[in-house]
């Protein structure tokens, strides 16, 4: 059975509900959740394939997906929503007191949930920044040179 738009925010919302709640997004999963478009057409572009319209993703957009790729597809769909959330929190009309800190403590937990969805997609799915490696290579040995000028 092929997953549908309202499978796909059903899990987004059971994933997420709180976060949205928070950034004032809707947590409805009926199939017309337009706070949703955006994550779930990125999941779709991000597995290969195309959206006919990607402010209004349709059943036959998900329909693309086989379902060996739901799992990743799903968490390409959570991560991104996590960044969507993250960006907009409401922050013009709260500068002082407990409110800030509340922000605060939630702009900490949000960044480090995405930073966990990443870690995690690229353990499963080597998907993500990946990891920084410094290190030096040698070339060979330096001779030096007489100058015979």
């Amino acid at each position: 059975m092929a997953l549908t738009r309202a499978n796909v925010e059903s899990v987004l919302v059971r994933r997420c509900k709180g976060w949205m709640e928070v950034a004032n997004l809707s947590v409805t999963f009926a199939g017309i959740n337009a706070d949703l478009n955006d994550p779930i057409a990125y999941g779709v572009t991000t597995c290969g394939f195309t959206v006919a319209d990607y402010s209004v993703v349709a059943d036959s957009d998900i329909a693309q997906i086989e379902s060996s790729d739901y799992p990743k597809f799903l968490d390409l769909c959570e991560l991104r929503l996590l960044n969507s959330i993250a960006s907009n929190i409401d922050v013009v009309d709260v500068t002082l007191g407990p409110d800030m800190e509340r922000l605060g403590q939630f702009h900490r937990a949000i960044n480090k949930a995405i930073l966990t969805k990443e870690a995690d997609m690229n353990k499963l799915y080597g998907y993500g920044r990946g990891e920084l490696v410094a290190g030096y290579l040698e070339i060979g040995s330096v001779q030096e040179v007489e100058d015979t000028a």
